[in-house]
């Protein structure tokens, strides 16, 4: 699950990242 929680942070945080660019 681990694996899942990590992806998904780093998603989110790749998302943030472009919607503020």
């Amino acid at each position: 699950m681990g694996y899942i929680q990590k992806m998904a942070e780093q998603f989110a945080a790749r998302s943030i990242d472009v919607g503020h660019v």
